[in-house]
């Protein structure tokens, strides 16, 4: 497993069943760290292919898609930025281009700069509503209805 963020398998509570997920297609928005690399990791387990998408750090996201790629599943790190509309739309078109088809968005990007609402300024402030929730909305919109997917 990965060395920079090698779980021990006691540190595990259920390893989940590898064909529950087999030979979907994940995409996950902010994949590469934190809350985002757990999921990707935990749907390459459970036999998805995985879309690992990253905003910076192309090493980091990298080694998630290799750490996917361990659990014997295809994996790909693709640079977006999800609060611009045009660079949402080029995550999802690369998902269809290198998988074929796009089964399961997980749209965790975000941002927060630490301050208090109150104390954020305008710009900081549209900057977390771009990524938060327009990051989401861009990353659905291109195919949402037309592949009639639904919001879980």
């Amino acid at each position: 497993m990965s060395i920079l963020f090698a779980l021990e398998a006691s540190e595990r509570l259920a390893t989940l069943p590898r064909h529950l997920l087999r030979d979907q297609v994940a995409l996950v928005t902010g994949g590469s760290r934190g809350i985002g690399r757990a999921t990707a990791l935990r749907l390459a387990e459970a036999g998805a292919h995985v879309v690992i998408n990253y905003a910076r750090q192309r090493f980091v996201a990298e080694e998630a898609s290799q750490a996917c790629v361990e659990l014997c599943v295809r994996a790909l790190a693709v640079r977006a930025d999800v609060s611009e509309p045009s660079e949402a739309e080029m995550l999802v078109d690369t998902a269809f281009e290198k998988f074929g088809r796009l089964d399961l968005v997980v749209a965790n990007a975000g941002i927060w700069e630490g301050a208090p609402v109150e104390k954020m300024s305008e710009e900081l402030w549209d900057k977390v509503i771009d990524t938060n929730l327009k990051g989401s909305l861009g990353t659905f919109s291109k195919n949402f209805f037309r592949l009639g997917w639904k919001i879980l």
